[in-house]
Formats: C-alpha cells, structure tokens, sequence
C-alpha cells in the first residue's frame, strides 16, 4: 500500500523484530535526554531521545540505545519507574505485562547488574500498569479479570479491589498518591482511597465499551475517556455525567492520553486527534507526525524500523497535534498505543 508522502517518517530506528509497545519515562532522567523504551517478541529495548529543542546541534532528534533485555514472552503493555536515572548511578527500572498473566519488575544499571521479579496474582489478561509517581514504591495493574491489583517492589500484593467488568486503564493522581483512578469496560471509572481500601467517587460514560482513560496531569479536576468513537470529559467536582462529549473517530476510538491537551488515538481511521474541535477533534493547524514503520517482507520479515517525526514527539503528545498512526494486529482489550506511536506491517493493505 502506497502511502502519502507527507507522512513518510524522517527518523527511523531499525529494530530485530516487530515492535509492540513503545513508551516515554513520563519522569526526568537527570540529563537532557528522554528515555524511552520499547518491546516485542521477547526482547524490551532502552534507549534515549534528545530533541532538538534541547540540543541545538541536534538535527531533529537523536536516538541511543543504551541496552537491550531479553523478554520471555511478547511484551503486551510497559510502565516507567520515577526511579530510572541516568545521572550519576545509571539505573533504569520498569515494569512489563505479557501474555501469561504476569507482571515483570525489570532493574539494571546498564551494565553487569540485572534483575528481574515476577509478579504472579492476575488470572486473565492484563490490560494496563502504572507506577505511583512520587518514589515508585508500588505498581498498580488491571486485567480482564476483574481486579485491579496494587503490588509492592517486591511483588507482593498489598491491595485488591474487585472490579464489576474488565479493567481497561488505572492511574495514580500526580499529587495524592493514596487515590487510584481504574476504569472498567463497561463505561464506569472509580477513585480510590489507598488508605481506606474503598471507592470514594465514581464517573460514568453513558456507554460502552470504554477502552481507555487518563488523568489530565496539569488540572487534576479534569478526566477523559475514550468510548466507542466518542471522547468524554469530566470535571469531577461537578458531576459524574460528562461536561464534554464528541465524536472523535468513525471508527472505535483506542486511546486516551491526557498530558496537557487530550489526545485521542484512533483505530481503522488511523489517527490520534486532539480534543478539540468540536465536529472532529481535529488540530486547526497543520501537525507534526509521528509513527512505527516496518520494511516490506511478508510474515517471515524479522526486521522492523521504528520511525521517527523530527518535530518532537513530547511536543506532539504535550500540545495534542493531529498524528497519523497505522495499528498493527491486536488483541481485545490489549493497549495497542504508547505515546502516540505504534507499530505498522506493510504487507497488510
């Protein structure tokens, strides 16, 4: 399939295999660089972008890998650890979800040491994780199973909620790390007291399935899903119905990102839009872009490129510019989108 010029990629990354999940530390490295990691079939690569923006000699933005780990099975969703540093001890520390229903504490400093804990509980598929933000103390994961599960570093678990239907997404609020945010597939989000085990307040979409939800970071009063082809937004100190709701893709909408303005990721229309515009949620000007791409093969191609846009793909996510994205095959319920990036196949037109 023949694509438009104006979305051919101007940085690309060559990868051993087909890229899965692609994720940005949301937390400082210690240095200019951003870290950034991505996974497939049983490998999870570590790398870090600097853009130009923060280093002028920079033509676009530089990509490092600084190590790849092996993976024992296709990585189906990442989280970060504010822990990871590459200032004066280097340590790089996150967590990975796979197909046999266990979470993976990943910690290296880059060089001799590398460990790795098994985090066991979940009986169905695991949909999202998330580390608390403030020292990276504890991991909060959903499943198709009906939970939302809160782990110690040392894979213990410590909390579990029961859920009414499948857990799609959870979040921890930036600034009170006891409340846990968890939205559920059939249109419900709910906010929960760590301390006192239990659900404070409760959102609904009016519909379903809802299939992702996030936080806005910047005013914590503010929540957006995605559910069926429509975004929502909420302010939670007025109601539990929606302020906002709009048509954002004529397909299922997949993601919801809420970092600075809200950015909606698309299915079979092949886009993320921002929040926005009132008929499509389309950018009023023209975008930077950003996307995987892989080399033509067929199914015995082992090698992938992961690409790149020049404009910074912070800024894309940040400002909520209009990115076209191509999906690759997923599963029900699996995150199939990090940061406004993913992974295409050409061969499937």
């Amino acid at each position: 399939m023949q694509e438009d010029s104006s979305r051919s990629p101007s940085y690309t990354v060559a990868c051993e295999d087909y890229v899965h999940v692609v994720e940005f530390s949301p937390f400082g490295s210690g240095t200019p660089a951003s870290l950034l990691a991505y996974g497939g079939n049983q490998y999870v690569v570590v790398g870090t972008c600097l853009f130009q923006e923060e280093d002028m000699e920079i033509e676009g933005v530089e990509f490092n890998v600084l190590r790849a780990f092996h993976h024992e099975l296709r990585v189906d969703a990442l989280a970060w650890s504010p822990e990871s540093r590459l200032d004066r001890m280097p340590t790089v520390r996150f967590c990975t979800a796979a197909a046999d229903r266990k979470l993976r504490l990943l910690t290296s400093d880059l060089q001799d040491r590398h460990e790795v804990k098994v985090m066991e509980g979940h009986t169905s598929f695991i949909n999202h994780l998330v580390f608390e933000p403030s020292e990276g103390k504890q991991i909060a994961s959903v499943s198709d199973d009906h939970t939302c599960r809160v782990w110690d570093l040392e894979g213990n678990e410590s909390i579990t909620f029961r859920l009414r239907s499948p857990g799609i997404s959870v979040c921890w609020h930036p600034e009170e790390v006891f409340k846990l945010m968890v939205a559920e597939k059939k249109g419900t989000i709910r906010f929960y007291d760590l301390v006192a085990q239990q659900a404070i307040l409760s959102l609904d979409c009016g519909q379903s399935p809802l299939l992702s939800a996030d936080w806005c970071l910047s005013n914590t009063i503010k929540v957006g899903a995605v559910a069926g082809s429509d975004w929502l937004i909420w302010d939670i100190t007025r109601s539990s119905y929606p302020q906002e709701k709009r048509p954002a893709h004529i397909d299922k909408a997949r993601q919801f990102k809420g970092r600075g303005k809200a950015l909606t990721c698309g299915s079979s229309d092949t886009h993320c839009r921002p929040c926005g515009d009132q008929n499509t949620g389309r950018a009023s000007k023209k975008p930077p872009k950003a996307k995987f791409s892989s080399g033509r093969g067929g199914r015995e191609t082992k090698r992938e490129e992961a690409s790149v846009s020049s404009a910074a793909l912070r800024t894309v996510l940040w400002s909520g510019c209009e990115v076209p994205v191509t999906w690759p095959h997923r599963r029900a319920g699996a995150p199939a989108l990090a940061l406004a990036l993913t992974s295409q196949r050409e061969h499937d037109t």
